[in-house]
């Protein structure tokens, strides 16, 4: 037998493998300790202070200059504490909540969405009132459906809803639809909650993996049960629906007729990753309403947030009976971006390079040109089969963008009733359509500021507030509970006779 060597330590034998071992294991430590530690963030923020003044058309939309101070005064206090990229991610999002554009937002830095894939909750969730209800459970978590979640690492539900409120994207004063993006935000990784919850409520500087929570089971009197819980991953926790992360529009258009009366459901209008004629894909659709004697039209746009143009003006086309124009105006910021430009990337860098001198100043901004705004500025003419029933739209407080400007500025017609909740959204007009995006250079944050301010052409349109429903049907808790669709079954109660 073959003896290990060793070296000899005040008297101690040490095995020379363990030894490099222990001592590789304590560099690792020291560096990672040196890659990720607290930095300074001021150079951040003056950037980020200098590209919202420049390029975002909307800055000043809310906000009075003592405000605008007041929300960087607040983020340069969190900095001079030598945050943690965490910490100081949630100080960017919260900052940037405060402009009320749901449009302006941060993205993580690749080290922070790493993190978090590995970070989620074992279940996902419904809340109603403040309280929070388990909609999907992992196997792990001992969970159920319906199952009231009452604490999480000890802190009770509504204080962490409270809390994280401000943390929020919301457009104008959709206070209301905030809680539908703590529910599911897939512009945030999937989840809002989970953003937040360990920096800004349990103020770590690092994701939480184990939960220790506090339920009432379903149908089970006062039985209270707390539990630990380890997280899951990221495709676990998209696994648990049965619903694909990011949804496409050509997956996301279903058909159900039964007699006179059709549901169109259209869960989302992103057609950029998967892109399909949508115009054909509804032409074919309502050309199939009229062969088959459809009177009546349900669209449900509940789970839709919006997306892209062409999707919605082809849905919106097969909905009017006469001509209409979508937008009528349109304006980007009126400062030079100068040397800001370099530092911006978009998908379409029109609106960062213009010269904007040549275009007209008004109080918005610089006006851009009808003729240049595209397919939503433009007369459009109802398509051929366009629907000349009765037709209901469903809304939720998960519409925005897109999907609340065509619930806004459709609801104007006379065969139309919206039923629902009021959505997110503005029917004053997003500030969006480009996007340029910001990498902050010390954090990686990627900041997503809109370049274009719209206005619909909606009359007595109200300035930062979505749709509103003509009948107001909320989902409620024993909705949720016994699986009923009361918006559905209202909006078929309208088509149905009365005697």
């Amino acid at each position: 037998m073959v003896s290990s060597p060793c070296l000899k330590l005040n008297s101690l034998h040490v095995d020379t493998t363990m030894l490099l071992r222990i001592l590789l294991c304590a560099l690792l430590t020291c560096f990672s300790a040196f890659t990720f530690a607290n930095k300074d963030y001021a150079s951040d923020v003056s950037l980020l202070k200098t590209a919202l003044e420049t390029a975002h058309p909307g800055y000043s939309r809310y906000l009075t200059e003592a405000e605008k101070d007041g929300l960087f005064k607040e983020l340069e206090m969190v900095v001079a504490k030598a945050p943690s990229e965490l910490t100081f991610y949630s100080a960017v999002s919260k900052l940037l909540v405060g402009l009320r554009c749901e449009h302006t937002k941060a993205e993580f830095s690749p080290h922070l969405e790493k993190q978090k894939k590995q970070a989620f909750m074992p279940f996902r969730f419904r809340i109603f009132d403040n309280r929070m209800f388990v909609e999907f459970a992992h196997d792990t978590s001992g969970l159920s459906r319906g199952d009231e979640v009452l604490r999480i690492n000890d802190v009770p539900i509504q204080q962490i809803i409270s809390q994280l409120f401000p943390y929020i994207e919301r457009d104008g004063y959709t206070d209301h639809a905030t809680t539908a993006l703590l529910e599911q935000n897939f512009d945030l990784l999937g989840s809002s909650f989970e953003q937040f919850f360990s920096s800004v409520v349990l103020q770590q500087d690092t994701f939480v993996t184990q939960f220790d929570v506090t339920y009432k089971q379903n149908n089970e009197g006062s039985n209270i049960v707390k539990a630990s819980m380890s997280a899951i991953s990221f495709d676990d926790w998209i696994g648990l629906s049965g619903r694909p992360y990011r949804l496409n529009f050509s997956d996301a258009v279903k058909v159900n007729v039964q007699g006179n009366t059709a549901v169109l459901t259209v869960d989302t209008f992103v057609n950029y990753r998967n892109p399909v004629d949508a115009f054909h894909v509804f032409e074919e659709i309502f050309s199939d309403f009229e062969k088959q004697g459809v009177t009546h039209l349900i669209v449900d746009l509940r789970n839709n947030g919006g997306g892209s143009d062409d999707a919605q003006m082809a849905l919106l086309r097969h909905l009017y009976q006469v001509p209409f124009t979508l937008v009528d105006g349109a304006w980007l910021s009126a400062k030079p971006l100068g040397s800001l430009a370099a530092k911006l990337n978009s998908w379409d860098r029109s609106a960062i390079d213009i010269d904007k001198s040549q275009l007209p100043l008004t109080p918005k901004g610089r006006a851009i040109p009808v003729d240049a705004l595209g397919v939503n500025a433009k007369l459009q003419q109802p398509a051929k089969h366009a629907f000349k029933g009765d037709i209901i739209l469903l809304t939720s407080k998960s519409n925005a963008s897109a999907s609340a400007a065509l619930l806004s500025h459709i609801q104007q017609q006379p065969n139309v009733t919206l039923v629902g909740q009021a959505t997110g959204g503005n029917q004053g007009g997003t500030t969006a359509t480009i996007m340029a995006f910001l990498t902050l250079p010390t954090s990686k944050i990627v900041v997503r500021i809109p370049l274009i301010r719209n206005h619909y052409n909606i009359d007595n349109a109200l300035d930062g507030v979505g749709a509103m429903p003509d009948i107001y049907v909320p989902e409620q808790l024993n909705d949720f509970l016994t699986m009923q669709d009361r918006a559905m079954q209202t909006a078929h109660s309208l088509f149905t006779p009365h005697h």
